[in-house]
């Protein structure tokens, strides 16, 4: 073989060591280059970086970072626009980029659509819908109505009432509906509101907890998973305040999460974390003599889009 064809077949080899080099370091955490690939329509082409026109020739062209830190990522805007065969092309697409990544933007092709995320199914879905929640509801109000801890029949209260089979019907209807509802289902909770149901039962506490001890067992017969049982005992518990009617006076602890978690306060602690610290610039990355200063790539924050200082140098091959 020659040394033609030798060093023909060396270049490309020590090119693609050298990029899965640049790819180790940024994934043991040490800042590394980006390489962006741009295809265009025509080899006199115009390119802008966020703004700045470049001067590279070519239908494909090559761009490089300085080292760039890898726990960010950064975005870049590119633009192109030629004429070919009387009909111009102008276009800007944008690039998301990490240390060491190695992106290809092709403008002679249609820009494919980001894929959209897999819509979260709700609660409702993932309990397994009306006929799981129905399950759940005859088996949580037949255990509920033997327990004496729960008092069903509210004996010895004003609202003390009788068990019948269309009573215990329409009570489980109620509950499939309400919690169809409140879980993201298609059920429409047409009774009255839970205090003005529950008002003059007496109901207490403790009675509270029991029942819900109760419908965590029924949870726990039917296996649901830990995660949709907390969120549903969570909306469960949101009624305590509504339905709890005892006298004392210490219902708002339990009762009162949203008002009292200091949620505001925390979210004030996180404002004033001083985001500022995080944006400062960093010092100028040195550019090669005799390549045009390209503009600077923009870091993608949690809170902010800030600009660094890290330049992005453009280079032909």
């Amino acid at each position: 073989m020659s040394r033609r064809w030798l060093s023909r077949l060396a270049l490309p080899a020590l090119t693609v060591a050298a990029l899965l080099a640049v790819q180790g370091f940024a994934a043991q955490g040490v800042p590394a280059p980006v390489r962006i690939t741009v295809i265009v329509g025509t080899a006199d082409a115009e390119v802008w970086l966020d703004g700045t026109a470049t001067k590279s020739k070519g239908t494909t062209r090559y761009f490089n970072s300085p080292p760039l830190k890898p726990d960010r990522k950064w975005s870049y805007e590119i633009r192109a626009r030629w004429t070919k065969d009387d009909k111009e092309f102008d276009e800007k697409r944008k690039v998301h980029f990490r240390a060491g990544d190695m992106v290809t933007v092709d403008f002679t092709k249609p820009e494919k659509e980001p894929e959209k995320p897999a819509k979260a199914k709700t609660l409702y879905e993932r309990l397994g819908g009306e006929e799981a929640i129905t399950a759940v509801v005859d088996d949580f109000v037949t255990r509920a109505s033997k327990n004496p801890k729960i008092n069903v029949t509210r004996k010895g209260t004003p609202k003390e009432v009788k068990m019948t089979d269309e009573g215990v019907a329409e009570l489980k209807k109620k509950l499939v509906d309400f919690i169809g509802q409140a879980t993201g289902g298609p059920q429409k909770y047409t009774g009255k509101d839970m205090k003005t149901v529950h008002k003059g039962m007496k109901i207490t506490n403790a009675e509270f907890d029991a029942a819900g001890a109760d419908l965590k067992a029924t949870l726990d017969k039917f296996k649901v998973p830990a995660k949709e049982q907390k969120e549903l005992l969570i909306i469960v518990g949101s009624t305590r305040g509504d339905i709890v009617e005892e006298d004392k006076g210490g219902n708002g602890k339990k009762n009162g999460d949203g008002k009292k978690t200091g949620e505001g306060k925390k979210t004030g602690e996180d404002k004033k974390t001083g985001d500022g610290k995080n944006n400062g610039k960093e010092e100028s990355r040195l550019t090669p003599e005799g390549i045009p200063q390209a503009p600077r790539p923009v870091l993608i924050a949690s809170s902010t889009a800030t600009r660094l200082d890290a330049v992005l140098s453009a280079r032909r091959r």
